[in-house]
């Protein structure tokens, strides 16, 4: 109780309004700073504590009060035994109505003193379940009385849920397993409660993650506290009371465990389908100064980058409850033998949370979004354009000029290769940026794949030895510059790396937790999952669009926000089979006679590909036939740079193809993209 005015006092110390306080002379804008301030030192709301010390102070009143009473009554009855030693007094209705009195209030003290103590009881049982994510131990059987977080009269734990609802067969089950015995078999109205009140829980974890994200409090930290953490975002989320609340933070916390790309790649909510995204270039403007109204120069325009989201969704199948039974954690069983069971909720759940946030974290970086054939599952790295696709797409679209250079194309472990070809790629971007007016060093980053970031210390050791600084390895910026290096994950084997400025490259979704708004529904013996939103990417800035390629490839370097060495593979002559492990973006060659592409080796499903032409003697063409037979066409290029892109689909066994570049015009395949970006 003292807490607060501990806390007061201290604040009122450090804003030097001690005096200030005794006199009276707070002003509202005083005690707005006050509560500011304390929300700040104590992260408490000061209201809210003001609120709980006087109800704490109005309860310690009420208990003096009532045991002066008691008091007083006790001196009464000690008196009158006095009195009748020595006279005799008439038992009358008055000499009774003090004794009554003396029964009622000592019955009610000893009432509030034990709910008191239950109380108090049953918050530590709540504390400790709501905090610890720890198994139950098994036991044998449940008595409803016995628990140590009461049951009330209609709801386990005494959370007014669907899901803890008594009536539920599968919560009388979990207060008396044994009760199995006296029930009928799992009918279909049975189902439907269970089905129903399944997609209401989900639906108050996607609720419970827009909720936190508009507070921002959705991150481990905030929803792992250790202090008593602030539920007041989620007092509309429809979720129930406390205990609800606490386990869908921690399935939420679960999932933000894994390492996720947002903090390299913003994530922005609210794009519901496509969004403008203005770019704004303005040309040179300084000069001498001459007295002439003539001599204009400089100018601006703003020219729109197009983000988009795409639908993707889950669509699951299960077998029957048992089969779920038997992949739940065998020892965290203390139902019963029936699978119906409210605990497989939270399981279900968190397996299904994690592995669609793992594939869309991969999704994020390097999908390439490729329209599903009907009644035919598509591939995770399918459902939406990641970041790195995205970005050859805008040099494919004429918007991002690439850095052609062999040396930097690729790299591998041997070595100080990887480490040299980074030393390059800054070296370069700031022989050819800064001339310009921008800024390379503590303004861009370089992005490379963090599955290779052991290739980069082995080289930086073979290339530094003894002669490094005194720190050892720096992995975070580019040896003797101030250009940040970020590693970027779930990039497979990938050998990309390119240079922007942090944060410019984002993530796109429409609502936060959308993903997790699971429904089910069980047909006979299997059990269907489903749940659909809305994710995608963009850059906030790419680069202007040019003309042609060749506008392309003469234009400065400022007029665009994202740099990168080409990762091209030259084929040799007459090459009728890139092999994918040499890379995805291949470039032919002059041939020695003509040549026919009739496939991909090593090929991955979901993985983008990019053939190039580069040159046109006896140019290298592919037929609609065989592994292409589902391109739009057979792709017969008739300037160099022309370039067909293609996805590998296992389900149909064909390479897809997304667009491609003929005579330097682009065109997209609606049978395979919503639209053209």
């Amino acid at each position: 109780m003292k807490k607060f005015l501990k806390n007061l006092n201290a604040v009122l110390v450090a804003l030097g309004w001690v005096k200030k306080a005794k006199d009276g002379d707070l002003t509202e804008e005083d005690w707005a700073k006050i509560a500011s301030n304390y929300k700040e030192q104590f992260n408490s709301d000061f209201y809210d504590d003001q609120k709980a010390y006087e109800e704490q102070v109005e309860k310690a009143q009420a208990h003096d009060s009532v045991l002066a009473l008691l008091s007083e009554e006790t001196e009464e009855t000690e008196e009158t035994e006095e009195t009748e030693e020595t006279e005799e007094i008439e038992e009358t209705a008055e000499t009774k109505k003090p004794k009554a009195k003396k029964v009622d209030l000592v019955a009610a003290v000893s009432a509030l003193i034990s709910q008191n103590k239950q109380t108090v009881a049953a918050l530590k049982a709540v504390t400790g379940r709501q905090e610890t994510d720890e198994p139950p131990t098994a036991v044998i059987s449940f008595d409803a009385t016995g628990i140590a977080m009461p049951h009330s009269d209609t709801h386990l734990f005494g959370v007014e849920n669907a899901i803890y609802d008594r009536s539920r067969r599968w919560n009388q089950l979990f207060i008396n397993p044994g009760a199995i015995h006296g029930m009928g078999e799992v009918d279909e109205d049975i189902q439907d409660q269970f089905n129903g009140d399944f997609k209401a829980f989900s639906k108050a974890v996607a609720a419970g993650v827009t909720a936190l994200h508009k507070a921002g409090q959705l991150s481990v930290d905030v929803l792992r506290s250790s202090s008593n953490p602030d539920l007041t975002a989620l007092t509309n989320a429809g979720i129930g009371d406390s205990f609800t609340q606490f386990r869908v933070r921690e399935l939420i916390a679960r999932v933000l465990e894994i390492p996720n790309p947002y903090g390299i790649f913003p994530l922005r909510s609210g794009v519901q389908d496509r969004e403008l995204i203005t770019n704004a270039f303005v040309g040179e403007l300084t000069q001498a100064y001459q007295d002439s109204e003539t001599s204009l120069k400089g100018s601006g325009s703003l020219e729109p980058e197009t983000g988009y989201v795409d639908d993707a969704m889950i669509l699951s199948k299960f077998g029957d409850f048992k089969t779920m039974e038997r992949t739940y954690i065998g020892y965290l069983n203390t139902n019963g033998s029936d699978s119906v069971k409210w605990g497989m909720i939270e399981y279900f759940l968190l397996l299904y949370m994690q592995r669609a946030t793992k594939e869309r974290y991969a999704r994020v970086v390097r999908g390439i979004y490729l329209k599903p054939v009907a009644g035919t599952a598509g591939h995770y790295l399918n459902a939406s354009t990641g970041q790195i696709p995205r970005m050859f797409l805008y040099n494919i679209e004429k918007k991002v000029r690439a850095f052609v250079d062999a040396s930097l194309a690729s790299y591998d472990e041997t070595g100080t290769v990887m480490i040299d070809a980074v030393i390059e790629f800054a070296s370069l971007l700031k022989t050819e940026l800064e001339p310009l007016g921008l800024e390379v060093e503590d303004v861009l980053a370089i992005y490379l794949n963090k599955n290779h970031q052991m290739w980069y210390k082995t080289g930086y050791r073979s290339k530094y030895n003894l002669h490094g600084d005194f720190d050892g390895i720096d992995v975070t910026k580019v040896p003797d510059t101030g250009i940040p290096i970020v590693w970027v994950p779930n990039m497979g084997s990938m050998k990309v790396m390119w240079a922007t400025q942090p944060g410019n490259q984002q993530c796109l979704e429409n609502i936060p937790g959308e993903m997790f708004k699971f429904y089910m529904e069980r047909r006979l013996n299997n059990v269907y999952v489903t749940s659909k939103w809305k994710e995608g990417t963009s850059a906030g800035f790419a680069g202007r669009q040019a003309a042609s390629k060749a506008a392309l490839e003469a234009r400065p370097w400022d007029e665009q926000m994202i740099w990168f060495p080409k990762p091209y593979t030259e084929l040799a002559d007459g090459a009728t089979t890139p092999d994918a492990a040499d890379g995805f973006w291949f470039t032919t060659v002059e041939n020695a006679g003509a040549t026919v592409i009739d496939t991909i080796a090593n090929k991955a499903v979901g993985q983008m590909y990019i053939i190039e032409c580069g040159h046109l003697t006896n140019k290298s063409t592919i037929a609609k036939a065989g592994d292409f037979s589902e391109i739009t066409e057979a792709w017969t290029p008739t300037a160099v740079g022309d370039s067909i892109v293609v996805v590998w689909d296992a389900g149909a066994a064909k390479f897809k193809e997304i667009c491609r570049v003929v005579g330097g015009n682009l065109s997209y395949n609606a049978a395979t993209t919503p639209f053209a970006r």
